[in-house]
């Protein structure tokens, strides 16, 4: 009887240093990556903009930091207003956040504007 329970308390201590070990390679992990810190930071601005669906906007935060981690991420929309004129509006994601700008032609005088935006595109 004593080696028997000599081997239970055994498997016991190999199970808690498994148990240790894996949640010490999980804690190493999250550091790493600051896991902690960038969730954190994307609830907070759901939270700050509530919107309807907080998943898919909790989604597209993340996504967005993704993307700024990268490097650097360009958008551009191109609006034409019925005046003949157009939007043009870029917007610039990098580590520092998401950075965005408009610029708008005078009629009949946008093909400048227009070009750039294509070449940023």
């Amino acid at each position: 009887q004593a080696s028997h329970a000599q081997a239970l308390v055994q498997q016991e201590l190999e199970r808690q240093q498994a148990r240790t070990a894996s949640r010490a390679a999980v804690e190493a992990y999250v550091k790493k990556h600051r896991l902690d810190k960038r969730l954190q930071d994307a609830v907070n601005e759901v939270v700050q903009i509530r919107p309807e669906e907080p998943m898919q906007a909790l989604e597209g935060v993340l996504s967005r930091q993704s993307a700024a981690r990268s490097g650097l991420a360009v958008r551009v929309v191109i609006a034409s207003q019925r005046t003949g004129t157009h939007v043009v509006r870029v917007t610039l994601v990098n580590h520092y956040g998401e950075f965005a700008g408009a610029a708008c032609s005078v009629q009949g005088e946008d093909s400048e504007l227009l070009q750039a935006a294509a070449a940023a595109a």
